[in-house]
């Protein structure tokens, strides 16, 4: 059951807010505190297939997602998903080093932004994130609805 299901009160403030850092020469990446207290300091990388972006989840989350991936019963289906997920663990300064070839395919460069979506945080080149934010901020007036 996911945490939603279990808690009725799931406080989708734990996965907000945006925290712009700097990737340095060796690929490590800070981790904020605020982050940490959220995912602890070991959590996973995870390389979703068709986004610019890394996904950063807890332990605990992620078993939940690998047990949807193994409830699929598809090697091939396995093999791709399980090679782009990695165990991180901070540091004592509060890095994480990211794999180069993550850093190559969704284009990290220097300017990182680590940005909550409610249910996940991910990490993205600063300048690739605001391009998307700017291609997608036409969506938003399908949602003009929601009341803020």
């Amino acid at each position: 059951m996911s945490e939603l299901a279990e808690n009725r009160e799931f406080d989708f403030s734990r996965f907000s807010n945006t925290y712009e850092h700097t990737l340095d020469a060796k690929n490590r990446l800070f981790i904020p505190a605020k982050v940490r207290e959220t995912v602890g300091t070991s959590f996973y990388l995870f390389h979703p297939l068709r986004e610019k972006c890394l996904y950063i989840y807890s332990p605990e989350r992620w078993e939940e997602v690998a047990q949807q991936i193994i409830s699929k019963n598809d090697r091939n289906y396995e093999r791709v998903m399980f090679g782009n997920v990695v165990p991180v663990e901070t540091d004592k300064q509060g890095r994480i080093t990211i794999r180069a070839d993550f850093c190559k395919k969704i284009g990290l460069k220097k300017s990182v932004t680590i940005a909550g979506t409610g249910k996940r945080l991910e990490i993205w080149d600063t300048d690739t994130r605001n391009a998307e934010l700017e291609r997608q901020s036409e969506m938003i007036e399908m949602y003009s609805d929601v009341e803020f």
